[in-house]
């Protein structure tokens, strides 16, 4: 299990590429798939049907566990990953889709029966907020600071003239190294609280200034998301839903948490200024 390079074929605009990459036995295909976005300046969704021998290869896993070793072949097929599939994306081009003036801040109030219809969400659909206090403030510190330096790595590696792309930063985890930074009992309760399975941990740094997510209902089934900080720590950049035939804003200190199925319309309004932080736990299987 010790030290040896694995190739990895890839097309871009059908050309077939060919590089070799770093890995030890040890390593999880989580940590080899950031490794390789980190190299090849691509998303991490970029890398989800990564394969070996045909066999889709599992984050969580040792990369030993499926024989992979000195000169073994990974593929995957290299392709724009639908944001659907993600989390949103804060975007300022999101002109002209449904319930946009509301998130840009140019108007009040809208037609909030016709954005639900139009999303085909369920206009009874319900979230839940929890009060802070799950998480302490020395493991959101902890949360925060591997972000920022992931962030940093990445934007060194990818450089200046991709810096922007890396406004919206979304770091993911495996169940083992969330539980190590926030400790087996507080992971357990935040999986109490999900009451469910879930298949996706993500750590989100944004500093997308001038942009927000419009309107939209979620892939991932369900979605816990816990304030890494609060809404008094950035300008603009809050959570909205849209159920009841209104609009709420929930207020959310660091530590608060919220919860939704994907049946319930939802937002982001345009950040301002600030950099927002958030842990989701996802269900997109």
């Amino acid at each position: 299990m010790g030290d040896f390079n694995v190739k990895l074929k890839y097309y871009v605009d059908s050309v077939l590429n060919q590089k070799e990459f770093p890995a030890t036995g040890k390593m999880t295909v989580c940590e080899l798939k950031r490794q390789i976005s980190k190299k090849l300046k691509t998303s991490y969704y970029n890398l989800q049907h990564m394969t070996f021998l045909g066999q889709i290869l599992d984050d969580e896993e040792e990369i030993w566990s499926y024989e992979i070793e000195e000169g073994s072949v990974l593929e995957f097929s290299y392709q724009v990953h639908d944001i659907d599939m993600d989390i949103g994306n804060f975007d300022q081009n999101h002109e002209g889709k449904v319930g946009c003036e509301i998130l840009k801040g140019s108007v009040k109030v809208g037609d909030f029966a016709t954005i639900v219809q139009s999303l085909k969400g369920n206009p009874s659909a319900q979230f839940n907020l929890v009060e802070p206090g799950l998480i302490s403030n020395e493991t959101i510190i902890r949360l925060k600071q591997l972000v920022d330096r992931e962030h940093l790595e990445f934007s060194q590696s990818w450089g200046t003239e991709r810096a922007g792309e890396l406004d919206d930063f979304k770091y993911n985890l495996i169940r083992k190294e969330l539980s190590n930074l926030i400790g087996q009992k507080t992971l357990q309760k935040l999986e109490a609280l999900y009451e469910d399975t879930y298949d996706e941990i993500v750590i989100r740094r944004c500093q997308s200034h001038g942009q927000f997510i419009n309107f939209h209902t979620d892939f991932s089934k369900r979605t816990l998301q816990v304030a890494l900080n609060g809404d008094d720590e950035y300008e603009g950049g809050r959570l909205v839903y849209v159920t009841g035939g209104v609009m709420h804003t929930p207020q959310r200190p660091t530590g608060s948490i919220t919860i939704h199925q994907n049946d319930i319309v939802h937002g982001v309004s345009k950040l301002g200024k600030g950099v927002r932080y958030g842990l989701f736990l996802l269900k997109k299987k």
